[in-house]
């Protein structure tokens, strides 16, 4: 999921960032919304493009594609990618308390995770996007007192002049992002699902340690 997201976002997060301070109120809307319309319809394109193509790039996965499970997938990929955006626009407003409150928030997974449990991998999705539907609705809440709102909207024009910075930083993300992305579904069709999960605890682990010096 985290691929999808790099891939489908093509580096506006960035853009949102370095011009986003610089815009007038109205600007900043139209940039906002635009960023977010073409991240949101790129990251559910691609998630319905992975699923359909599951046999051939992840066929252990397959059993997503399957009732509930497509539901809550699909959810999940459109929930992170709006989260996501909401926090670079805390970080491009200066607001970093805000784009930690909002971290802060997507953690009750954990907690949920104990009382949805016995339903299985259902139920781990399902404490996955709860948290995400009440970090959005904060995100989109502290919003409004800079006259941010999301209201599924394109102007192209204003994200021409973010085009060649958000392209390069695009590029940079997805080398940053493909090993951590592409190792995982390798193991897993290669070695199994168990020992990708033991992969995936010893990488989380080394990314959080890898996070402290920053």
């Amino acid at each position: 999921t985290g691929l999808i997201s790099t891939l489908a976002n093509f580096g506006l997060d960035a853009g949102l960032i370095r011009y986003l301070p610089q815009m007038e109120v109205e600007d900043r809307n139209k940039l906002y919304n635009t960023v977010i319309t073409v991240t949101l319809l790129a990251a559910l394109i691609i998630a319905v493009i992975f699923m359909v193509f599951l046999d051939k790039f992840s066929p252990s996965l397959t059993f997503i594609r399957e009732g509930w499970f497509s539901v809550m997938f699909i959810g999940y990929i459109a929930l992170t990618s709006v989260s996501y955006l909401q926090c670079m626009t805390f970080t491009a407003l200066r607001r970093a308390d805000l784009s930690l409150a909002q971290s802060l928030i997507n953690g009750i997974r954990i907690p949920l995770l104990l009382v949805f449990a016995p339903l299985g991998i259902i139920g781990v999705l399902l404490s996955i996007n709860i948290s995400f539907v009440v970090s959005v609705l904060f995100g989109s809440i502290a919003l409004l007192k800079y006259k941010l709102s999301y209201l599924f909207k394109l102007d192209i024009p204003s994200i021409r002049k973010t085009v060649n910075f958000s392209l390069w930083n695009y590029t940079a993300g997805i080398l940053l992002m493909a090993q951590g992305g592409i190792i995982p579904i390798i193991i897993i069709n290669t070695i199994g699902p168990k020992e990708n999960a033991y992969f995936y605890v010893a990488f989380a682990m080394s990314s959080f340690l890898f996070m402290i010096p920053a």
